[in-house]
Protein backbone atom coordinates (compact mmCIF):
# COMPACT_ATOMS: atom_id res chain seq x y z
CA UNK A 1 0.00 0.00 0.00
CA UNK A 2 1.19 3.72 -0.91
CA UNK A 3 0.59 6.75 1.63
CA UNK A 4 0.94 10.46 0.61
CA UNK A 5 0.98 12.53 3.23
CA UNK A 6 -0.36 16.27 2.46
CA UNK A 7 -0.74 16.97 6.50
CA UNK A 8 -2.83 20.39 6.72
CA UNK A 9 -3.83 20.81 2.92
CA UNK A 10 -7.63 20.61 2.20
CA UNK A 11 -8.43 17.95 -0.54
CA UNK A 12 -10.09 19.49 -3.33
CA UNK A 13 -12.80 17.10 -3.39
CA UNK A 14 -13.90 17.62 0.20
CA UNK A 15 -13.98 21.19 -0.54
CA UNK A 16 -16.14 20.88 -3.31
CA UNK A 17 -18.29 18.85 -1.50
CA UNK A 18 -18.35 21.98 1.06
CA UNK A 19 -16.91 19.84 3.73
CA UNK A 20 -15.71 22.30 7.26
CA UNK A 21 -11.97 23.23 6.62
CA UNK A 22 -11.68 21.50 9.77
CA UNK A 23 -11.96 18.50 8.90
CA UNK A 24 -11.06 18.37 5.47
CA UNK A 25 -7.70 19.40 6.42
CA UNK A 26 -7.63 16.38 8.66
CA UNK A 27 -9.53 13.62 7.19
CA UNK A 28 -7.76 10.44 5.94
CA UNK A 29 -8.44 9.85 1.79
CA UNK A 30 -8.14 6.09 0.86
CA UNK A 31 -7.91 5.22 -2.75
CA UNK A 32 -9.04 1.33 -3.71
CA UNK A 33 -8.50 0.00 -6.93
CA UNK A 34 -9.56 -3.41 -8.56
CA UNK A 35 -5.89 -4.21 -7.73
CA UNK A 36 -5.86 -4.53 -4.15
CA UNK A 37 -7.25 -7.77 -2.58
CA UNK A 38 -9.95 -8.37 0.64
CA UNK A 39 -7.07 -9.01 2.31
CA UNK A 40 -5.51 -5.67 1.87
CA UNK A 41 -8.54 -3.71 2.92
CA UNK A 42 -8.83 -5.81 6.12
CA UNK A 43 -4.85 -5.05 6.43
CA UNK A 44 -5.81 -1.70 6.71
CA UNK A 45 -9.25 -1.89 8.80
CA UNK A 46 -7.62 -4.06 11.77
CA UNK A 47 -4.77 -1.59 11.75
CA UNK A 48 -7.13 2.07 11.36
CA UNK A 49 -9.84 0.40 13.56
CA UNK A 50 -7.65 1.27 17.17
CA UNK A 51 -6.03 4.41 16.16
CA UNK A 52 -9.88 5.89 14.78
CA UNK A 53 -11.18 4.74 18.68
CA UNK A 54 -8.23 6.25 20.25
CA UNK A 55 -8.43 9.74 18.63
CA UNK A 56 -12.41 9.01 18.67
CA UNK A 57 -12.11 9.04 22.67
CA UNK A 58 -9.74 12.22 22.91
CA UNK A 59 -12.32 13.54 20.63
CA UNK A 60 -15.41 13.06 22.22
CA UNK A 61 -14.69 12.61 25.77
CA UNK A 62 -12.07 15.11 26.43
CA UNK A 63 -9.67 13.35 27.86
CA UNK A 64 -6.84 10.22 26.07
CA UNK A 65 -7.40 7.20 25.70
CA UNK A 66 -6.08 4.18 27.28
Amino acid sequence: MLAQVKKGIESSTLKAMQVPEKVATSAVRLSFDENNTMAEADEFIATFEPIYQHFYAINHHGNEAK
